[in-house]
């Protein structure tokens, strides 16, 4: 019985320190997405082209601000509301 229970003891401090590991994987994960992302959004948003991006179903989930300057819309206007094609001129396509 005794062995059972340091037995049982051991494999749970094993586990604790997986789980701890574990867990400092994921804090650091999350600090470096909270480093790239801004940096993405950053270097997305002042580059001097247009970039729009849809989902599956073709509406818009990305329009950066040279998508803004050369259409005339905001991100705000067009992203998960519309698709391309409600803003595009039928005779330039």
């Amino acid at each position: 019985m005794n062995k059972e229970m340091a037995e049982s003891a051991v494999l749970s401090r094993e586990n604790e320190k997986a789980q701890i590991e574990k867990d400092e994987i994921e804090i650091e994960s999350r600090k470096t997405l909270l480093i790239t992302v801004p940096l993405q959004d950053a270097i997305f948003n002042s580059a001097n082209f247009s970039s729009i991006a849809t989902d599956e179903k073709g509406v818009i989930q990305i329009f950066n601000v040279g998508a803004e300057r050369m259409l005339g819309y905001t991100a705000a206007e067009v992203t998960n509301k519309i698709t391309p094609a409600d803003i595009s001129d039928p005779q330039e396509v």
